[in-house]
């Protein structure tokens, strides 16, 4: 899987759970959890974002 896989996929199951935090009550506890996957399924994708953009650079710095 490449980085961009990655965040591709972290990006559907974000959505995934958002959606599927529509089906349940507010505030309850699966509701909090599916937006709670979420979050961290974002979060993650950031994560990797920040880790292309490095190698990126780093991989920029290496053919000068």
């Amino acid at each position: 899987m490449t980085i961009d896989e990655a965040i591709k996929h972290c990006e559907e199951v974000a959505e995934k759970q958002e959606r599927a935090s529509s089906f349940w009550q507010k505030g309850g506890k699966t509701y909090k959890n599916c937006l709670e996957c979420a979050k961290e399924h974002r979060q993650l994708a950031t994560w990797l974002r920040e880790l292309k953009a490095y190698k990126d650079k780093y991989k920029e710095g290496k053919e000068e």
